[in-house]
């Protein structure tokens, strides 16, 4: 799963997204990270705002369908002023607690942090292309890959990736409720 970018191609058409195996990817592996990928949206599906995902039969392959979030934009491309609204940061906080009762009941942790561009990076939640705000104000966790190893609470290292990575989302979140409190808004969670 570390390497699903090259095993598995992602391209958006139109108002969808979707994943199929490379021509080089044996059969099996490909219809097994499809597996993974469906499998990790329905378990995050039911605690967290999922984009719907199927997977579909095209010729002898399979190909993952998921609908394209529309005129949404990653946290990592939000502005200042756009985090001084306390809608938006009410939105945020919600999804990161949303995210943090996800890893209590499922035993997993969805892929939040989404690709590190800078070492530094990695656990700040606000720096993510993993998780999107819609028009309406919603946060959608697009991406739901790259969780069989490293984000299920049966391996040691995804215990300490777990503390660290909610242990960032709670300072984000804490500093979002004071920048709310000092708005005149309160503590919003």
């Amino acid at each position: 799963m570390l390497a699903r970018g090259v095993w598995i191609t992602t391209e958006r058409r139109g108002n969808l997204v979707l994943r199929q195996p490379n021509w080089w990817c044996p059969a099996p592996l490909g219809r097994l990270v499809l597996r993974t990928l469906l499998n990790g949206a329905r378990r995050f599906g039911s605690v967290l705002p999922v984009s719907p995902v199927r997977l579909v039969r095209r010729g002898s392959s399979a190909v993952l369908v998921q609908r394209y979030v529309s005129a949404a934009r990653p946290l990592r491309r939000l502005t200042v002023n756009e985090l001084a609204n306390p809608y938006t940061r009410l939105a945020i906080c919600r999804f990161w607690a949303a995210v943090e009762r996800c890893w209590q009941e499922t035993g997993w942790l969805p892929d939040v942090g989404g690709r590190v561009y800078f070492p530094w990076e990695l656990y700040v939640p606000l720096r993510t292309d993993n998780v999107v705000l819609d028009t309406s104000g919603e946060c959608w966790l697009v991406d739901v890959g790259a969780t069989a190893i490293f984000h299920c609470a049966r391996w040691p290292t995804a215990r300490l990736h777990a503390a660290l990575m909610l242990g960032a989302i709670r300072r984000c979140s804490v500093a979002l409720d004071c920048a709310n409190a000092a708005a005149g808004y309160g503590v919003i969670l």
